[in-house]
């Protein structure tokens, strides 16, 4: 998934990024749903980072969704 990210960053593909945030006072933490277009993927920080700045750490990433995704798995 992140080569198809990777290949199309820059075409302002809009996807929904779902995270998990953990908590900084206690055990646990939430779930976070995301909507917006990936800036650029930072290899050595393990992050995406989407055009408004937000910085998504790739290891809490729980799912990625975008109507792009949806036509490539139709094409296959």
């Amino acid at each position: 998934m992140n080569d198809i990210i990777r290949e199309n960053i820059g075409s302002n593909q809009p996807i929904t990024i779902t995270y998990f945030v953990p908590d900084r006072e206690k055990t646990g933490g939430t779930y976070v749903s995301y909507s917006g277009v990936v800036k650029r993927i930072d290899e050595y920080e393990r992050t995406i980072i989407m055009t408004d700045k937000r910085i998504i750490p790739i290891e809490q990433i729980s799912d990625i969704e975008s109507e792009f995704f949806n036509r490539i798995r139709r094409e296959e």
